[in-house]
């Protein structure tokens, strides 16, 4: 395909104005960079698209529109899209911080009130996304960033898409990560707010015990069999006191979990009853015994 012209309202197609400092990961869809926004002098991230062609413009132009219509304080912001020399960038906000993924594989579980804390913060976030129509479908611990104070951020809403907007997945795409994905989408069904709260449950509950909810698996093929025979949750953290709202929230039937703001709530208040705040940071973890080595996801 030729050339992608700029989209409406792009204000750099004739020369970059990001610069770049440097990459930060890379994957099937394209690759993520540090840069920094060389006309308002800011440091932002830019997802550029690899052979971007009239689908992949599409594409993002919609994950642009879904997360400029979100606006929560733990939900990354989009910025502008932009025509880059190499491909069509989306220039997000710049969220300086750990994946979850990385401070659990590093220091350990985190423990009850911390866990309680970030599930509450994700909830309202999903909450808001899906108030505005918008589904996230790739909820992991890897797309959950601990800034330096301790605070929860959603990022990487790449395949992210409005409710009703049906027409954007490619052909044979997986959506989510088969570690994390809900029974209902390992078997090709429609998303849902949902199947959100699945992801979400299933991050916590990893967040608390170092391992996906079924289990890992040595190949992502039989991860996601496994996730398409609704294979029972058996690692889940049976000592924690969120135990029985975990394994509530990853029912394998959509319409027998709890909604988000249910367990917003729920959450919130068992923090209070505990005398804890549900906005603090939520990097305190459990002490790790020697030789416990957790897996890395």
């Amino acid at each position: 395909p030729g050339p992608v012209p700029p989209p409406p309202g792009s204000r750099n197609a004739g020369g970059s104005r990001y610069r770049r400092v440097k990459q930060l990961g890379a994957g099937g869809f394209g690759t993520v960079w540090q840069a920094v926004d060389t006309q308002l002098n800011r440091t932002v991230a830019l997802k550029i698209a690899h052979a971007p062609d009239r689908d992949t413009a599409e594409r993002m132009q919609r994950e642009a529109r879904a997360l400029a219509v979100v606006s929560h304080p733990n939900c990354v912001k989009v910025y502008d899209l932009a025509e880059e020399p190499d491909g069509l960038a989306l220039v997000m906000e710049y969220l300086e911080g750990r994946p979850l993924a990385e401070l659990v594989d590093g220091q350990g579980p985190l423990d009850d009130v911390a866990a309680g804390r970030l599930w509450a913060t994700m909830a309202g976030a999903l909450a808001a996304a899906h108030d505005k129509g918008v589904l996230h479908r790739d909820i992991k611990p890897s797309n959950v960033i601990l800034d330096p104070s301790g605070l929860a951020h959603l990022i990487d809403f790449g395949i992210a898409r409005s409710q009703g907007d049906s027409k954007m997945t490619a052909t044979g795409m997986m959506i989510g990560t088969p570690d994390f994905v809900a029974p209902e989408q390992a078997m090709g069904a429609t998303a849902s707010p949902a199947s959100d709260a699945w992801q979400l449950a299933a991050t916590i509950s990893y967040a608390l015990s170092g391992q996906p909810p079924r289990g890992t698996r040595e190949t992502p093929m039989a991860a996601l069999m496994a996730a398409a025979r609704a294979e029972p949750v058996s690692r889940l953290p049976q000592r924690s006191a969120h135990a029985r709202l975990l394994a509530a929230s990853l029912d394998p039937e959509p319409r027998r979990r709890p909604t988000l703001n249910a367990v917003r709530r729920e959450v919130e208040g068992w923090l209070s009853r505990a005398g804890k705040s549900a906005d603090g940071p939520v990097t305190r973890v459990v002490p790790r015994q020697p030789g416990n080595q957790l897996p890395r996801r």
